[in-house]
């Protein structure tokens, strides 16, 4: 059995609001490469150092992007995200879905190149995980969703789930 994985993936970090290099119109700037990876025990050599959701400050952001892609909205104009909102006080929940969401990706468990990486984003009133996506056709949208839904083993009646198209965001914001 092969220890390598479809793809190469890269995690990426990169701080928020007050925590940012520079002003956030400049969001390549705070984005620093932790490292990437081919194969399993690559992927552990970085996920066993890294912070746990439950360990992060607020306004920071852990990445796990797949191949080259940066993870920057204006890159993916025609993509989106699944985005799934966790309560503050949800942080050992946060961690276990977070691990869930990296395996998932990592291990091709959503079956469609079209699944970029996965963001998790520490924020005062609510975190976040994202899932990213390269295009928003309906039916693969649809099907990446359901598909987290059940790796992330939540239940839909309580559950703060939706998606977000980056080209809708990138007009209202240029």
């Amino acid at each position: 059995m092969s220890s390598n994985i479809k793809d190469k993936w890269v995690f990426w970090y990169s701080p928020r609001g007050k925590k940012a290099k520079s002003d956030a119109t400049n969001y390549i700037n705070n984005l620093t490469k932790l490292g990437e990876f081919h194969s399993i025990p690559e992927f552990f050599s970085y996920y066993c150092f890294l912070k746990r959701p439950s360990e992060i400050d607020i306004d920071n952001k852990l990445i796990l992007f797949r191949n080259d892609n940066m993870p920057m909205w204006e890159n993916c104009l025609e993509g989106g995200c699944w985005i799934i909102q966790f309560k503050k006080r949800q942080l050992q929940e946060l961690n276990k879905r977070w691990e869930a969401i990296l395996f998932a990706c990592i291990g091709e468990e959503f079956e469609d190149e079209n699944v970029l990486g996965a963001v998790l984003s520490k924020r005062s009133k609510r975190n976040l995980i994202e899932l990213w996506v390269k295009n928003r056709d309906e039916e693969m949208k649809i099907k990446i969703g359901e598909k987290l839904r059940s790796i992330m083993e939540m239940d839909p009646q309580n559950l703060t789930f939706y998606f977000k198209e980056h080209s809708k965001y990138f007009q209202v914001h240029y």
